[in-house]
């Protein structure tokens, strides 16, 4: 299948795999027990920047080693990968909001433009990323009011917004594919989360998966400034 085009697909894909119901009702019992995600500890710009690359490298490699189990039909391993996208994608953003709150992380790290190194966009960032949430709820409220005029309105501030973050994480997702070329899997998997375990040793199919969706997440940095 094509990649994703947009950082949403990307890491938004679920796999759905049949189970029965009292299958249904055990693994229901077991994603009540969440894992706690710490949020992440202080650093310098440049290892920020390379800890939200590895959450993003984590989470893209988790999802394509569960679309291979599915294709396998290894339904069991794909269940408990499917398990720990929530905690992953937790953690992906955790590290993302660390990262952005150094404001020369990326410079630093010969990543132009994704943060600017100033209080004033820092606060305008935070202010958009809640302006997102807000917007949503009025677009929701203007669609069950029948007010369409509005709700189109603020569909139009939505995607304004939305894009503004997918530049930012285009250039993430850049630099994550840098990590893979320069670092290589063996060593890129030392610094994984230990809930990757089953990840380790995939295959070069896999990997070739985790880069061509880092690639597609990466060209959003083009359509986003347009």
């Amino acid at each position: 299948a094509a990649p994703a085009s947009s950082l949403g697909s990307l890491f938004g894909r679920m796999v759905s795999v049949p189970v029965s119901e009292s299958q249904g009702k055990k693994r229901k019992a077991e994603l009540e027990v969440q894992v706690p995600v710490k949020e992440e500890t202080e650093e310098s710009g440049p290892e920020s920047l390379r800890k939200w690359s590895l959450r993003m490298i984590e989470l893209a490699l988790l999802q394509s080693r569960k679309r291979k189990a599915v294709e396998m039909e290894d339904f069991d391993l794909a269940h408990r990968l499917k398990q720990r996208e929530p905690t992953a994608s937790l953690r992906l953003t955790a590290a993302r909001r660390a990262c952005l709150s150094i404001p020369d992380a990326v410079q630093s790290a010969g990543v132009s433009e994704l943060t600017v190194g100033d209080d004033d966009r820092k606060k305008r960032r935070a202010q958009e990323e809640q302006e997102l949430v807000e917007v949503k709820r009025q677009k929701k409220e203007a669609v069950e009011k029948e007010d369409y005029g509005r709700a189109s309105e603020l569909r139009r501030r939505e995607l304004e917004l939305e894009r503004r973050q997918r530049g930012e994480d285009a250039k993430a997702a850049a630099y994550a594919l840098e990590l893979i070329t320069s670092t290589g899997h063996e060593v890129l998997a030392q610094s994984f989360d230990p809930s990757l375990a089953e990840c380790l040793g995939a295959g070069t199919d896999v990997w070739e998966a985790v880069s061509s969706d880092l690639k597609a997440a990466a060209a959003a940095a083009g359509t986003s400034s347009s």
